[in-house]
């Protein structure tokens, strides 16, 4: 029967049903009166209908326990769990699934508090969205850790819906929990992953930011933000990070959006400063590509680089010098012992001519030239040695006053010669360099001004600060003295004005220079832990400076005493390979009055010497000879006599010098050539020594 229809309706099809029914029955064979047949049809009629609406509600009945069984069936095998629990949290029905949320057995469950499967901590967020659904009326939501009396942890989605009697009071709670275990464990690893890359990327030294696909900012890392002094997130890449108001020329987004991985260097226009910049596309969710890109500064690498490549251009030069040194020291070995002979041998006919004679003239000039001689082979030794010898206070002054002395008679009258010496500051250094340095100078100005010109030289007192100090980062701020050599010669060409101090470089004509003046100049000015500087534009002159330390000190110089040379009678075993230098040396120490043995072999002297160690006072040796140097033969001699003195004598060793000689035990030490009155000096005084120590050794 249709619910839809009015009572009266469903009267009158009751009736008609009923009315039906009975004309289907046989009616009873009496005679009644028409009331009571009428009375006992209405009765069958209301029977008929009584029958009907058993037979419906049978069937109704029947209905509703088939929806209750389905009903049934829907809440037990839900996918989601269904709890109901009364005013007070107690669990009163729960279907299968809320029950395998918290225990195996549902029988556990009823009739316990839904609090107590809850995880620690989350009580308080569960009893909250319960009471606002019970004031509200309206649904709440939640996510909340449930714990099992397995001993696990599942997430749940929870629904919270109140239903309340008509005063509002609360009849029960009804809930729906969908377990969000995966979906929770998949988020918290997406939020670790992320924390993880955050704090990555804030760990980063390296700039980094993110760039979305219109080219605007939407991450920074830390140094990004210490780098621009702001965190520049939303604003445009280019200019934010660039300070450009035009996409970068240098911008590979193009190249990013296809997947590819690109890098380049960069400079930056925001703070001047060299970048390896790697550009990397991420890919969002949207299918577009944002950029993410970091910045490596370069700057010190690069600058690192350009000094690797200074020193290895300064270890090159030092390289070449110290072959050129090499080469010159051999060559001023050689020439030494011919000037040897020179110098001794003119010594000894100066002492046996007449005075006022022309011999004596002429001999004087070759004694004079031969000392020139041993100074120029000084100056080469000079650059051999790189400043072995031993300086001492000395005034630059009176020094360059000589040198423009010498300078004016041996350049050309057209040339004009100017001085402004205004400073008597003392330099630690030798006259001789000091002497090189000026003249290789004035020389190379003479040479710039063949149709004449001004050449002026200028000493002063300078204290070195600011720029200076800064182009020359090896000289400290202090009291310098300032050599100027200033010309209006043709000037230097920029192409080549940084190779002027390298060995052998010359602009000259073959024959008109070597190219080793000013690298001569440069290395004794660095060994005075000097700069020295040129500026120069072609046609226009040149001016070199030169700024070496003073020294404040100043250094009152020993007169030589003048007199007669000191003599001996000692016995004196002489030993050198060169026959004219043996010989000539025998005959100088002959006229001092000494025993004089020589010997042009190292062996052969050392077997003499083996025969009879005691038939000698002192041992004058040569240090380079074949078969067996001077200082070994020195150490061979001493293992036969301990206290036997030894003078070496040398040309040029780079193994020898006053440390290593004392350290073998070697008395006195001489450079080649040695002049007459040296000799006798250098012999007198070790013996001499001897004695103090040992009067034995008289003879």
């Amino acid at each position: 029967m249709s619910a839809s229809r009015d009572p009266s309706e469903k009267f009158d099809l009751l009736r008609r049903q009923a009315q039906a029914l009975l004309k289907q029955q046989p009616q009873p064979a009496v005679s009644l009166s028409a009331d009571t047949l009428e009375l006992i049809n209405e009765l069958r009629i209301h029977q008929a209908e009584l029958e009907i609406q058993n037979e419906e509600l049978r069937q109704a009945q029947i209905e509703l326990s088939g929806l209750q069984r389905e009903f049934e069936d829907l809440y037990e095998f839900a996918p989601c769990g269904y709890i109901t629990l009364n005013p007070k949290g107690i669990i009163s029905r729960i279907n299968l699934n809320g029950a395998k949320l918290i225990s195996e057995l549902r029988k556990r469950v009823i009739n316990t508090g839904f609090s107590q499967y809850i995880a620690p901590g989350w009580e308080d967020v569960y009893l909250h969205a319960r009471r606002k659904a019970g004031q509200s009326g309206e649904k709440q939501t939640i996510e909340l850790p449930l714990k099992t009396d397995r001993g696990s942890f599942c997430w749940v989605r929870t629904d919270i819906k109140a239903d309340r009697a008509k005063d509002d009071a609360v009849l029960q709670w009804r809930m729906v929990l969908v377990d969000i275990t995966e979906k929770a464990a998949v988020e918290a690893a997406l939020r670790q992953s992320e924390e993880k890359y955050r704090k990555m990327m804030e760990s980063l030294t390296d700039p980094v930011y993110v760039c979305s696909p219109n080219m605007t900012v939407e991450y920074m890392n830390r140094a990004m933000i210490d780098r621009l002094g702001r965190d520049a997130t939303g604003e445009t890449c280019h200019k934010a990070i660039h300070g450009r108001d035009e996409k970068c020329d240098w911008c590979k987004f193009d190249k990013v959006r296809n997947g590819q991985t690109v890098e380049i260097s960069i400079q930056s226009p925001k703070d001047h400063r060299s970048y390896r910049i790697t550009n990397m596309p991420i890919l969002n969710d949207d299918k577009t590509v944002s950029k993410l890109t970091i910045f490596r500064d370069i700057t010190d690498f690069l600058k690192a680089i350009e000094e690797k490549e200074y020193v290895k251009a300064q270890l090159a030069q030092a390289r070449k010098i110290e072959s050129i040194g090499n080469l010159a020291g051999g060559i001023a070995h050689d020439f030494n012992n011919i000037l040897a002979s020179i110098i001794g041998f003119t010594e000894l006919a100066l002492e046996e001519v007449e005075n006022g004679t022309t011999q004596q003239d002429n001999l004087q000039e070759i004694y004079t030239a031969g000392k020139r001689a041993r100074n120029l082979v000084k100056q080469i030794l000079t650059f051999a040695r790189q400043a072995e010898q031993e300086t001492r206070p000395v005034k630059v002054r009176a020094i360059a006053r000589e040198a423009l002395g010498l300078l004016r008679s041996s350049i050309s009258t057209s040339i004009e010669i100017k001085s402004n010496l205004q400073s008597d500051s003392l330099v630690m250094g030798t006259a001789t360099q000091i002497h090189q340095i000026l003249l290789n100078l004035c020389t190379n100005a003479a040479q710039a001004m063949e149709d004449g010109g001004v050449l002026e030289i200028g000493l002063n007192d300078i204290y070195l600060e600011g720029s200076l100090i800064r182009r020359f980062p090896d000289l400290g701020p202090g009291d310098f003295l300032e050599i100027s050599v200033t010309d209006t010669g043709k000037g230097i060409a920029p192409d080549v004005i940084d190779s002027i101090f390298e060995p052998y470089f010359t602009t000259k004509a073959p024959g008109e220079g070597t190219g080793m003046g000013l690298a001569t100049t440069h290395g004794l000015v660095k060994g005075y832990g000097g700069e020295i500087m040129v500026e120069s534009r072609p046609g226009e002159g040149t001016v070199f400076k030169i700024y070496l330390p003073v020294v404040r000190k100043r250094v009152a110089e020993k007169l030589p005493k003048v007199g007669a040379l000191p003599t001996g009678s000692e016995r004196i075993l002489l030993v050198d390979d060169e026959l004219p230098i043996a010989k000539m040396g025998g005959k100088i120490l002959e006229r001092l009055g000494y025993a004089v043995t020589t010997c042009t072999s190292s062996v052969t002297a050392l077997e003499l010497f083996k025969t009879n160690p005691e038939a000698f006072d002192l041992v004058l040796t040569d240090m380079a000879m074949p078969n067996m140097t001077g200082d070994k033969l020195s150490v061979e001699l001493m293992k036969i006599r301990p206290d036997i003195p030894v003078v070496l004598c040398t040309g040029f060793s780079r193994k020898i010098s006053d440390e290593t000689v004392a350290g073998i035990g070697i008395k006195g030490f001489v450079h080649k050539p040695v002049a007459k009155a040296d000799l006798a000096k250098i012999i007198r005084k070790v013996l001499d020594e001897v004695q103090k120590i040992d009067p034995a050794h008289q003879t």
